[in-house]
């Protein structure tokens, strides 16, 4: 069970490292395209409201399901976001600036649904690993560690990399995270 605890903590730290710097991709391949502040704040709503909206379904799928597979398809999910963004940026000559802003908008969309259904996912199925309940905090504290150092290190990582490799090679890394987290 320990190894099954460490595989879902390591899916959840490359799905919300992986997310946290797709969101920084969005927002600069956003403002490079329409050079509008105002974009910015739509995207974000964009992913908010379904983030918001599906939360209180999610957690009645996940716990008339099974969380586990539920988890898997918030990473499906978000691997299906990033290959969204990914494949608008490389083939930018084929496809008009309309349809790059509707695909990105498409994929903010996509990232907020599975970040409604990945919390209660995950706090479904951490307390089916633990098998004996006096780890249980200290499992949920190394989960809780893992999560928050994807989100302050994924941002970060988001931005350098995106100045430093530009966004089709950022967005092929956050494919890659996102893959395995699904092998995870």
């Amino acid at each position: 069970m320990l190894q099954d605890f460490k595989k879902s903590m390591s899916a959840r730290f490359l799905f919300t490292f992986a997310v946290r710097m797709q969101a920084v991709i969005l927002g600069w391949r956003m403002y490079e395209l329409t050079q509008d502040p105002l974009a910015l704040g739509v995207i974000g709503l964009t992913e908010a409201v379904p983030a918001i909206g599906l939360a209180l379904y999610a957690g009645y799928l996940t716990d008339r399901s099974r969380p586990l597979r539920v988890y898997r398809g918030v990473l499906a999910m978000s691997l299906l976001s990033g290959l969204i963004v990914l494949i608008s940026k490389m083939y930018v000559e084929s496809f008009s600036t309309g349809f790059q802003v509707g695909a990105l908008y498409l994929a903010s969309f996509l990232t907020g649904a599975a970040r409604a259904f990945s919390q209660p996912a995950v706090f479904a199925f951490v307390p089916r690993l633990v098998t004996h309940r006096a780890d249980l905090p200290r499992a949920t504290a190394w989960m809780s560690t893992a999560m928050q150092t994807a989100r302050i290190a994924g941002p970060a990582a988001g931005g350098l990399l995106y100045g430093f490799i530009g966004m089709t090679n950022t967005s092929w890394l956050v494919v890659l995270l996102l893959v395995a987290g699904l092998a995870a």
